[in-house]
């Protein structure tokens, strides 16, 4: 068996000391291959994250479709989350700040459809982190539908959303650190990459060695995310 290595596997792999506060956008999926999640992972490599921001569906994945968990403490570091679902603009630049972060963090991995929300919660986040003067570091992940393959029709700007900030088509073939390089153009953030590691495109997430977590509550399995682009569109 091939097995991948995550941004967040290669950060961690190379401990040191950072002197800048961190905050960490993450939930379940964010994890090494032993489980362990990213943010005692990266605290115990010497990155001082002081902040936790969970995505739609919450930092432990218990909310349903379009709910968060709201403002809460994680149990097993103590830190604060802020959840930033719903929250754009100058209302999302408004939390960032209160935080007192001074770069962030984004760990999620992706299902591969432009219209599933972790990858525009980046991108906003990417804007605050813009308009804040904040370095955003993209740990990433590999697309689980595989990256050799893009369907669709490209999303008309006109009709930009929380279900789709970028021109890119419904299955979009992209890890979210590509996503972040081809929306930064625009945004203008200080962005760094840290890339997946042995991952080719044409893999599907089982042949990556990593142990699949759920996404978000309703997607269970690797078939779920494979027919969700058709199933998702349907939806709407």
């Amino acid at each position: 068996m091939n097995r991948v290595r995550t941004g967040l596997e290669r950060l961690t792999s190379t401990p040191g000391t950072g002197r800048v506060r961190v905050g960490l956008i993450t939930n379940p999926t964010g994890v090494l291959p032993d489980l362990t999640h990213a943010a005692p992972a990266l605290l115990a490599a010497g990155v001082p994250v002081t902040t936790l921001f969970s995505p739609e569906h919450g930092l432990r994945g218990t909310a349903q479709a379009g709910g968060g968990e709201g403002d809460t403490a994680d149990p097993v570091t103590g830190l604060p989350v802020l959840d930033t679902y719903r929250r754009t603009g100058g209302d999302l630049d408004a939390l960032v700040a209160s935080s007192g972060v001074e770069a962030l963090v984004f760990d999620v991995c992706d299902v591969g459809a432009r219209f599933y929300t972790y990858v525009w919660t980046m991108y906003d986040l990417m804007g605050s982190a813009a308009r804040l003067g904040l370095r955003f570091t993209v740990l990433d992940r590999p697309n689980p539908i595989g990256g050799a393959v893009a369907e669709g029709p490209v999303l008309d700007p006109a009709y930009a959303s929380f279900v789709g900030r970028a021109a890119l088509p419904v299955r979009h073939g992209l890890t979210p650190g590509e996503i972040a390089v081809f929306a930064n153009r625009a945004i203008g953030a200080e962005l760094d990459v840290v890339c997946v590691e042995g991952w080719r495109r044409q893999w599907h997430f089982d042949r990556t060695g990593l142990p699949w977590v759920l996404p978000s509550a309703n997607m269970p399995t690797l078939d779920t995310a494979l027919v969700y682009p058709g199933t998702g569109l349907l939806e709407g």
